[in-house]
């Protein structure tokens, strides 16, 4: 069920209507597995079996881990099961693509989200294994921590030791809280379908002209700068709504992004744009390759092509994520710029990146870059359009967009906040008609 869906909004509210109308934590847990499962079923039915069949291994298995912490192979056992899945429904086509000779072609379906999922449980499993978790004794309890719509299918990755306690807790219904919630779900609801989703019609429109061969140059500088903006929009919108609908049922989600355009430098950046995955990769794969201490910028070369390869099965991904490796370590080697300056290159190091990241190929990206740098230089005249579009974008996402809205429960409202929220309600009945998924549904 899409969050930018009538749909999805309407059932939410009963959701939370019903949670804090039942006096027992068992049963607004239940509400809460129930309402997640229909959400998350609704697409695509089938994705639910594979989903409580995680579900009931990785309880089981937590539980295991805790009993026999000195037994490494167990672990190893756990994270290959998780692994092993999400290879096989991921990455299975895309391997035997690269096999030598003839192989039965495998269509499996994506179950939506499993890149997050997986990445959750394999976070747990570890945690129990060192012993900074407890293993969670509750079926129920362990169901909701995995299976929460609001953070199930595209993050933010919630670990245990933040989010468990919250749900074994009976909390009383925080009006603050409450207000919070609603002005994050439209916050987010306007970035995606006023913003990502409009600027996602420039920037598809030139690449469609990339295609048929008459992209201009400045057009296809505006869309460079428009894919930046569209997936911070849309990705930001996502998570932005993700942890309003947390807080309508009182829990806390932890932010995905802390306005990461404006970091001077690419490490910088990563500690802004998408918080939890990057927190991930360094707890649970840059650490554990050596870190800082053993041949770092191996390390860090090693963390991000993975992390590309986690965001999608193509070498493209492979390209995007080993980019950025490569940038991290030359950023070691050079002096540091002067913060204005730094932000402005690093800027443009991202977007220039994002080229491969939103390119069918690598001829197509191939093709993009040049038409950005490589004469003949074409101009349009409907640059003053994407001119528009694209400040605009950019104008509501700067720091202030970041630091607007309350991610923690507030007594009461600030002044500008009811009459911003009223303007995005006024603007999105105005654009209400998108229909694009989230881009990062598919990841």
């Amino acid at each position: 069920m899409p969050f930018h869906s009538a749909t999805l909004l309407f059932a939410v509210a009963a959701l939370a209507a019903l949670h804090w109308l039942l006096p027992w934590q068992r049963a607004r847990l239940v509400v809460i597995l129930v309402g997640s499962l229909t959400i998350y079923a609704w697409r695509h039915p089938p994705s639910l079996l594979l989903l409580l069949a995680s579900i009931a291994f990785n309880w089981g298995w937590g539980l295991l881990l805790e009993r026999n912490r000195g037994k490494p192979l167990l672990l190893g056992i756990g994270i290959a099961a998780n692994l092993a899945s999400l290879v096989y429904f991921k990455y299975s086509a895309f391997l035997l693509a690269q096999l030598p000779g003839q192989w039965p072609q495998t269509s499996p379906w994506l179950p939506l989200g499993i890149s997050f999922f997986t990445f959750q449980v394999i976070a747990y499993q570890v945690d129990v294994y060192r012993g900074e978790l407890a293993a969670e004794r509750s079926l129920l309890v362990f169901a909701v921590f995995k299976s929460f719509f609001a953070q199930l299918v595209a993050g933010p990755i919630v670990r245990g030791h933040d989010f468990l306690p919250q749900l074994r807790e009976r909390r009383a219904l925080d009006w603050g809280q409450l207000h919070g919630g609603l002005l994050l779900v439209v916050a987010g609801l306007f970035l995606k379908v006023s913003v990502a989703d409009l600027l996602a019609q420039h920037v598809d429109h030139a690449w469609d002209e990339l295609q048929q061969g008459s992209l201009a140059t400045n057009s296809a500088w505006f869309a460079m700068y428009g894919y930046a903006a569209q997936l911070l929009a849309d990705f930001c919108g996502y998570s932005t709504m993700a942890v309003g609908f947390g807080l309508l049922f009182g829990l806390v989600l932890p932010p995905n992004f802390l306005h990461p355009y404006g970091a001077p430098t690419l490490r910088e950046f990563w500690r802004r744009w998408h918080v939890t995955l990057s927190n991930w990769l360094r707890d649970y794969l840059y650490i554990p390759l050596g870190g800082n201490r053993r041949h770092p910028e191996l390390n860090r070369m090693v963390t991000m092509t993975l992390g590309g390869l986690w965001h999608g099965a193509g070498w493209n991904f492979v390209l995007w994520g080993a980019l950025h490796g490569a940038w991290l370590a030359l950023e070691q080697r050079l002096p540091r710029l002067p913060r204005a300056l730094g932000v402005l290159v690093t800027f443009h190091v991202v977007a220039l990146w994002w080229v491969p990241f939103r390119a069918p190929g690598f001829a197509a990206a191939a093709r993009f870059v040049a038409r950005l740098f490589a004469p003949p230089y074409v101009w349009k005249t409907s640059v003053a359009t994407q001119f528009v579009v694209v400040t605009f974008a950019f104008l509501l996402l700067q720091r202030w967009w970041f630091s607007a809205f309350p991610l923690q429960q507030r007594e009461r409202p600030l002044r500008f906040e009811l009459p911003l929220a009223a303007a995005m309600v006024v603007w999105l009945l105005g654009y209400g008609s998108a229909r694009l998924d989230f881009i990062y549904f598919v990841f």
